[in-house]
């Protein structure tokens, strides 16, 4: 994974992908002072029992030097989330404002608003 890959193109600028994230694991929960030596976390909130407070600790875990990408997947795109999208459009929100990132696909139709 050395060589660069538009990944995406927004009007102002390229956004680009050298030699990216390494992934070393899973997490199976949300809990404990798990040692994470990967670059970044990727929390599938749609894997998980979708504690109450999930974005405390997401924020946790970034508190500890990780970025968390946020991930709620649609079962039709592979995921555990039921279609309610509004419900997961907020999720997203709350994410957007305390986290990292969030991976939201491209058809969806809350991928415009989030």
């Amino acid at each position: 994974m050395n060589r660069a890959k538009d990944v995406v193109r927004p009007v102002s600028r390229k956004l680009s992908l050298d030699a990216g994230p390494l992934v070393v694991g899973t997490l199976s929960s949300l809990d404990g002072d798990i040692p994470l030596a990967g670059d970044i976390v990727e929390v599938r909130l749609d894997k998980t029992s979708r504690p109450l407070d999930w974005l405390e600790r997401c924020q946790a875990i970034e508190a500890r030097g990780k970025p968390v990408l946020l991930t709620v997947r649609l079962r039709s795109e592979g995921g555990e989330w039921p279609a309610d999208d509004e419900a997961r459009r907020k999720i997203y929100e709350a994410g957007l404002a305390a986290l990292s990132a969030v991976d939201v696909e491209l058809r969806s139709v809350i991928c415009a608003r989030v």
